[in-house]
């Protein structure tokens, strides 16, 4: 019966670890078919770590735990990045054990800005191919003491279609209530993190102007 018992949880982790294998060549496939180098921006985020209206965070995940993160920002909306007035921060870089393996996490912050100001921005290795999409934010205006957001919970999905429904129900949100500054999350989306790097419509929402609180 020992011997039993041995063989079965041997053939357990086998089949667990033939399970995340094959999980980890499908996501690299399918970043592959999509022209996505390791190094390139995932699940990237933004928030307030100090000042709203001087200052604005971000994080973001690669698929090489080796990449450097850098942050780019110029004032403007759909700002170019080629002229002299580009704010470049360097990210702290570390990383994270996900069931895909082991990922980087990159945070930056960018500080001295102007209140009431649209800036345009992007997050990357800083290397070619390696950038995200360009996205715009607004800074805080200045001496304000009101703020409008919108509060969320769990979606308690677990499938893709179950975050689009969830994300479909957010977007009538942003509709309802336009004036919102900031997404307030109440729930236990990073457990998600496999589901949500796979270009759900709440992945590709976080990757706007709109600060997360989780």
């Amino acid at each position: 019966m020992k011997d039993l018992n041995f063989v079965l949880i041997i053939g357990i982790i086998f089949l667990v670890l033939i399970v995340a294998a094959v999980a980890f060549e499908r996501l690299k496939a399918e970043r592959a078919e999509a022209g996505l180098l390791p190094g390139t921006p995932y699940n990237l985020v933004t928030t307030f770590k100090g000042a709203a209206a001087t200052s604005r965070a971000f994080t973001w995940y690669t698929e090489d735990t080796a990449a450097s993160g850098w942050l780019e920002v110029v004032k403007g909306e759909n700002a170019s990045f080629d002229g002299t007035s580009v704010i470049r921060v360097q990210a702290e870089d570390t990383t994270i054990k996900t069931d895909a393996g082991k990922r980087g996490v990159h945070k930056a912050e960018v500080s001295g800005l102007e209140p009431g100001t649209v800036y345009t921005y992007k997050a990357g290795s800083g290397e070619e191919g390696e950038w995200s999409a360009e996205a715009s934010f607004t800074t805080a205006e200045a001496d304000t003491d009101e703020v409008a957001f919108i509060n969320v919970t769990d979606s308690q999905g677990i499938t893709a279609a179950d975050f689009a429904v969830w994300g479909r129900t957010l977007n009538k949100a942003f509709e309802t209530f336009p004036a919102h500054n900031l997404l307030c999350t109440m729930g236990i989306l990073r457990r998600k993190q496999r589901i949500l790097r796979r270009g759900t419509a709440f992945s590709a929402m976080l990757t706007v102007s709109l600060p997360v609180f989780p």
